[in-house]
């Protein structure tokens, strides 16, 4: 360990009562260069003062290196440490940690993913009075992880938290009576709940009002003011919000149509991976509004999409690989054909023609061929979905 930094007058009492062994002084002095207040931040003095207090069985300062341990850029991440210092503060009775042990069996941090044990481990700090707790195990029920989906327990779930003043649950109960999930729609509740939790700063509500706003429903429909929230929610970093402002640039709703600003937003949320974005990013590349035209790296984004399952798009790339030549391997009736033929299995009654149109140019050896190639596209869609569900 270095030498430890000049300490300011602030904080020479906290100091002097750590370096004499008290553990909570040292979880503190910890937190401070933790987030780097009153000195600099730096992590490494923080884990030095959090083991010490740790030593001590100090339950808030296991968890915090288990913190550290999780996304410290400067010490590097290690998420089986982590995961191993949050278990100690659970089985220290750290309300906080049985809820963090929760999210690394939910999403596989540091061990294997067991809905059961998140659901436990949830439980255990809900029952505490955790607000984040009961959020999780209102997602875990209406998704349905690790148990059948039940709209209504999520519902009661995401009404506790909110009650308790958290902003996830505030959203999450606006989105509930929004769109009638586990309960009967409600636009003045969702309005309500949808307001206290965007005023709080959550990402999702400001959508939801945004939402509301443009659509009319609970409040004035009003252009403008829907725009205001898609922009705090995308300022959140919310792909959806930023996908949702750049629609409203691009069709001039609540502000004059820019569409190099559709661009900017679109791309900000592609990059996200929202794939809403990039089939209108693509349509613009397509068009050159807003930015160099680019037919290829607008099939490129099309192919994304299409891999995804959107069916429209799948049909639009059999089109495209059929007669518009804008591929980057020219036109290929054969990848036309399979485009849309996944497409047709849909029941897109234009990759149905488009289909007939292609294979009564092809021979039978070429049918053969595009059929292979559409049992390959289709494996890959799947892959793309079992990993999203992942």
């Amino acid at each position: 360990m270095r030498e430890l930094p000049l300490i300011p007058e602030s904080l020479r009492a906290l100091n002097e009562k750590a370096i004499a062994g008290d553990a909570w002084s040292q979880c503190e002095m910890g937190y401070h260069f933790h987030v780097g207040v009153s000195v600099p931040q730096d992590h490494r003095h923080a884990l030095y003062w959090y083991e010490l207090a740790a030593a001590q069985n100090h339950a808030p300062a296991a968890h915090n290196i288990g913190i550290i341990y999780e996304f410290s850029g400067v010490l590097g991440v290690d998420r089986n440490k982590s995961f191993a210092f949050y278990l100690r503060a659970h089985e220290l009775g750290f309300i906080a940690s049985s809820r963090e042990l929760g999210r690394c069996y939910l999403n596989g941090v540091g061990v294997d993913v067991d809905y059961s044990e998140a659901i436990r481990l949830y439980t255990i700090a809900a029952g505490k009075g955790d607000a984040v707790a009961k959020v999780q195990l209102g997602y875990m029920m209406e998704y349905g992880l690790g148990q059948k989906p039940d709209a209504v327990g999520a519902f009661k779930f995401y009404e506790e938290a909110a009650l308790l003043g958290d902003p996830c649950g505030m959203a999450n109960l606006a989105v509930c009576f929004y769109y009638a999930r586990g309960v009967s729609t409600d636009y003045a509740k969702a309005a309500l709940w949808g307001r206290l939790a965007a005023d709080k700063g959550d990402a999702h509500a400001q959508r939801l009002l945004g939402v509301m706003h443009q659509d009319g429903n609970g409040v004035i429909r009003d252009y403008e003011e829907a725009l205001r929230y898609f922009k705090l929610s995308a300022a959140n970093h919310s792909a959806l919000g930023q996908f949702d402002v750049g629609r409203m640039y691009e069709k001039g709703l609540g502000v004059e149509q820019d569409f190099s600003q559709a661009v900017h937003y679109y791309l900000k949320s592609s990059a996200q991976g929202n794939l809403s974005a990039k089939r209108a990013l693509a349509g613009l590349l397509d068009e050159g509004k807003g930015v160099e035209r680019d037919r290829f790296e607008a099939t490129d984004l099309y192919i994304e999409v299409g891999l995804s399952g959107d069916h429209e798009v799948q049909r639009a790339l059999g089109s495209r690989y059929e007669s518009d030549g804008y591929v980057r391997t020219g036109v290929d009736l054969i990848e036309s054909y399979a485009w849309y033929n996944v497409s047709a299995a849909a029941c897109n009654e234009g990759a149905v023609k488009g289909r007939a149109c292609v294979e009564a140019k092809l021979a039978q050896i070429q049918i053969s061929l595009a059929h292979k190639r559409s049992r390959e596209l289709l494996k890959e869609i799947e892959a793309k979905k079992s990993n999203k569900r992942a």
